[in-house]
C-alpha cells in the first residue's frame, strides 16, 4: 500500500498560509493493492482536494513551495525536539515527519559531522520509514480503513519492506 501521489507544483495541499476551500471530497488518489511494484490497481482516497479561495476557512500549501522532498504524500525534515522525546514525530495537520536532532541515538550518529555524513543519513533513513510506516497506518486508521485489529501492523510490517526495498540503493557505497 502507498501513500498519495503528489502532483505538480501549483497543486495545493493542507496546512500553510494560503486560503483554501475543499472542492472535491473524493481527493488525492492512493493505492489499495499492489503487485510487489509500488504501483496500485485501485485508486483510494487520501485527502480531499483543495483549492485556493480568498474567503477559504481552511489553509493549504502549494507543493513547490515547501523546501524538504514531497513523496508518498509525507515530508521529512530535521528538527530539535529536546532529549527525551521520541527519534521522529509525525505531525498529521502538516503531514509532515520530523526526526528529531536531540536524541540520543541521533545525536550521536550525528556528532559534529554535517548531516549530508552517510553514517548519520543511513540512520536518519531509517528513522524517518520507521515513523513514515506508523504516519501512513495512522493517517488510514484515521479514515476508518481498517477493519481488523491487526490490519495496521500488517501495513507497517508491508510499509516498512516496500520502502526499505526501494530505497536499498541509498546503502550503497
Amino acid at each position: 500500500k502507498v501513500g498519495a501521489n503528489l502532483g505538480a507544483a501549483d497543486d495545493l495541499f493542507p496546512g500553510g498560509p494560503i486560503p483554501v476551500s475543499e472542492t472535491n471530497e473524493v481527493g488525492l488518489p492512493g493505492v489499495t493493492e499492489t503487485d510487489g511494484d509500488g504501483k496500485g490497481s485501485e485508486p483510494r482516497s487520501l485527502a480531499p482536494k483543495i483549492d485556493e479561495a480568498a474567503d477559504g476557512a481552511l489553509h493549504g500549501h502549494r507543493a513547490g513551495n515547501r523546501t524538504t522532498s514531497r513523496r508518498g504524500g509525507f515530508g521529512v525534515d530535521f528538527k530539535s525536539l529536546g532529549i527525551t522525546q521520541s527519534r521522529a514525530q509525525y505531525n498529521s495537520e502538516e503531514r509532515m515527519i520530523y526526526v528529531n536532532l536531540d536524541h540520543p541515538q541521533i545525536a550521536a550518529a550525528k556528532g559534529l559531522a554535517p548531516v549530508e555524513d552517510p553514517i548519520f543519513k543511513r540512520l536518519a533513513y531509517e528513522v524517518a520509514f520507521a515513523e513514515y510506516a506508523v504516519a501512513l497506518a495512522q493517517e488510514l486508521a484515521r479514515r476508518d480503513e481498517y477493519v481488523d485489529i491487526t490490519d495496521p501492523i500488517v501495513d507497517i510490517r508491508d510499509t516498512l519492506n516496500r520502502v526499505a526495498t526501494k530505497a536499498a540503493y541509498l546503502y550503497k557505497a
